[in-house]
């Protein structure tokens, strides 16, 4: 259930904030060529409950004058419209009591709905916005970048059911609260990372987001990462969600292993050799579940503070424990333990399946990496953007392929026993001393839960 403060200042102008929203929408897709018919419910949407602003140009100060406004304004705004349109309608979704509004937000959405149709987009249609002139090169960029600004599921989902995917060197998507963002790096050709943000097509608060890294060592890792994350996005869509999302992890774990393996089979029966690591989060009622499987890793902050990372399936981690931060600059640091695929030697993949409890009145942070980005980033930096960013994912991904990291730099911050041990380890020749960004396929997801405002 959503809830939110009752705007009762006399002086707040509807029309103004009304106004202004539209011609913040209307000339950014005229800008970047996005329909405004299509996607305006959505970028409304986006807005309202997750206030993200950069679905908005910053020309003319539209952004800076659109953040005056709290997201209680934005829902203030769609109800206002709602009760002036009609009476009934409004006072069957929305609950008033002591100066505040009750809501669910599917009732938010069905608002915004309404709204649009009766009201927003017959008034924009008859805006008359100039568009000024921009750096074509500018667009040019954004276009390749594939950017989105509506809910992408159905694109996202015909890229991967196409296997078009990995034919992009750069794409990003933002929706319901999650971010996504991959680029094939400055070193690498082809582009072997595929990844999903999405929700159970009956239940939109239960979501799914995952990445899977293509093993660039051998052929095929392209092939084997966007089939595992089109058959794990199917099986995810026909759950029964009910069952599923209200009940503990145990099952789904279970038979999320069970697709694991399967999926394995049939890569071996389709390619003879390749493999992919996979990292993932399902988010549901109170919890995340968390699997890995290589050395993709993921990440659950809560209120800021990293609560849980997932341990890389790497050599230097797990025969010779060598911290995180460190291990990434071994020679063996890719040279991983497992995978789905036939690369791993005719073994069944075993999924790290953990399980994270949420709590009232918290915020959550989910990110998923590929290692293009965990061997480029210390775990820190990862997640300092991901708590300051407004678009945590592009910002991750462009500071890995940026990033130039030096070990002594990262021992300058270790402790007496850790310096020795790594020391000892340089002197044999088995650490690299320094890293270059970008040297790998970088992919990043981000999903915020606020688990305050859960229906």
């Amino acid at each position: 259930m959503y809830s939110f403060n009752i705007n009762n200042n006399s002086n707040f102008d509807y029309e103004k904030m009304k106004n202004r929203i539209l011609i913040a929408i209307k000339y950014t897709s005229e800008k970047y060529g996005i329909s405004v018919n299509e996607n305006l419910r959505n970028t409304i949407y986006e807005i309202i409950v997750n206030k993200q602003y950069d679905y908005i140009t910053r020309d003319r100060g539209l952004r800076s004058e659109i953040k005056q406004y709290t997201s209680d304004d934005f829902v203030d705004l769609i109800c206002h419209i709602a009760k002036q349109k009609s009476d009934s309608l409004y006072n069957g979704l929305v609950v008033e009591h002591d100066n505040k509004y009750y809501i669910s937000e599917d009732t938010i959405k069905y608002l915004i709905e309404f709204c649009c149709n009766y009201e927003l987009l017959p008034l924009i249609n008859n805006l008359n916005i100039q568009t000024s002139s921009y750096n074509e090169k500018q667009n040019q960029e954004l276009k390749s970048e594939n950017v989105k600004y509506n809910k992408p599921s159905d694109e996202l989902r015909n890229a991967i059911l196409t296997g078009k995917q990995t034919s992009l060197s750069n794409s990003s998507y933002i929706s319901n609260g999650m971010y996504a963002y991959s680029d094939v790096g400055l070193r690498r050709k082809n582009q072997e990372d595929s990844y999903y943000i999405g929700v159970h097509p009956n239940n939109s608060d239960f979501k799914i987001m995952m990445v899977a890294d293509g093993m660039g060592g051998v052929l095929n890792g392209e092939i084997a990462s966007n089939m595992v994350i089109k058959e794990i996005m199917l099986w995810f869509e026909n759950l029964p969600s009910q069952e599923y999302y209200n009940f503990d992890n145990q099952q789904l774990s279970v038979d999320l292993q069970k697709k694991i393996i399967e999926i394995h089979k049939k890569l071996c029966n389709t390619i003879e050799q390749g493999g992919t690591t996979l990292c993932l989060s399902i988010k549901k009622n109170n919890s995340i579940l968390m699997c890995n499987i290589g050395d993709s890793q993921g990440y659950v902050m809560k209120d800021g503070k990293l609560i849980f990372a997932t341990t890389p399936e790497n050599i230097p981690t797990v025969y010779w424990k060598i911290p995180s931060s460190f291990s990434r600059y071994h020679v063996d640091n890719n040279v991983i333990m497992s995978c789905i695929g036939p690369s791993y030697n005719n073994k069944y993949p075993v999924g790290n399946f953990n399980n994270i409890k949420l709590h009232d009145e918290n915020n959550y942070k989910v990110i998923l990496c590929s290692d293009g980005v965990s061997d480029c980033m210390t775990d820190e930096d990862i997640i300092n953007i991901a708590r300051k960013s407004n678009n945590p994912a592009s910002d991750i991904v462009k500071m890995a392929i940026t990033n130039d990291s030096y070990i002594k730099k990262d021992l300058m911050k270790a402790d007496k026993e850790t310096k020795e041990y790594i020391k000892k380890l340089i002197e044999k020749g088995e650490m690299h001393e320094h890293i270059n960004g970008g040297k790998d396929n970088t992919t990043a997801l981000v999903g915020e839960i606020n688990n305050s405002k859960k229906l």
